[in-house]
């Protein structure tokens, strides 16, 4: 684990027997596998659109066409917005038609997110804060009834869990981050965010105050435009630890 400094803008650390009262979770990446399944899809979509000789364009074009629900001036749910998205990346690579396509592609990709796996230390993690007394809930760039899926599907009971559908806006909007504080009921300083984007999760949280881990499973570059995290960590193993100031 590193910790950097948690100044300022960070979430600074408040007194009190241990730093953090309450943990927020990001969902996928953090707790939930979602690679091996979105990377199935991505491969399922160029080999039926033949673009395997044009992945690279393909993989930048989506990314900057998701999470884009709220860029019109009105909300849209995470399907509407993967399955739109999907349609105008195709459609800029010169394919048409493909409207029906599209919605079957993002309709089976939620089907295998609400079963994917959770990470090995995930269960213990949450067991040992639920055990410290410590509350947990979730905030999720996800639509609310993916969101129970996934959890019941895990057993998983968090103090609350805050979609994007719910919050009718996306991280690193302050709208879910907001709605997750008052319903765990701790003020932005005394809570503790956790999540793999570096923009969506940290950042999102750092603008309201919120201190920040950030999990880099990966081995990924954290972006040198955007202030750092307060700790870096490889999984969730160390978060009890910080959250108990040890």
């Amino acid at each position: 684990m590193r910790r950097e400094g948690l100044s300022g803008g960070g979430g600074g650390i408040a007194g009190g027997a241990r730093p953090f009262d309450a943990v927020l979770f990001d969902v996928f990446g953090t707790l939930i596998d979602f690679r091996s399944t979105f990377d199935s899809t991505l491969r399922r979509i160029l080999t039926d659109m033949g673009l395997e000789g044009r992945a690279g364009v393909f993989f930048r074009n989506w990314r900057t066409f998701t999470f884009q629900g709220e860029s019109q001036g009105e909300f849209v749910t995470v399907r509407e917005d993967f399955e739109s998205g999907l349609v105008t990346t195709l459609r800029a690579l010169g394919i048409e038609g493909v409207e029906g396509y599209c919605r079957e592609v993002i309709d089976d990709l939620f089907v295998h997110l609400r079963v994917a796996d959770a990470y090995p230390e995930v269960k213990q993690v949450l067991g040992e804060l639920d055990s410290m007394g410590v509350p947990w809930g979730v905030v999720s760039n996800i639509d609310e009834g993916d969101l129970r899926s996934i959890l019941g599907h895990q057993g998983l009971r968090p103090r609350v869990a805050i979609s994007s559908e719910a919050a009718r806006s996306y991280k690193p909007d302050p709208g879910p981050f907001q709605m997750g504080l008052r319903a765990i009921g701790v003020q932005p300083g005394r809570a503790l965010h956790v999540g793999d984007s570096p923009l969506m999760d940290v950042d999102g949280a750092r603008r309201l105050g919120i201190a920040t881990a950030w999990v880099n499973r990966y081995n990924d570059i954290y972006p040198p435009a955007l202030p750092p995290p307060g700790f870096t960590i490889n999984d969730l193993g160390p978060v009890p630890g910080i959250v108990s100031g040890r």
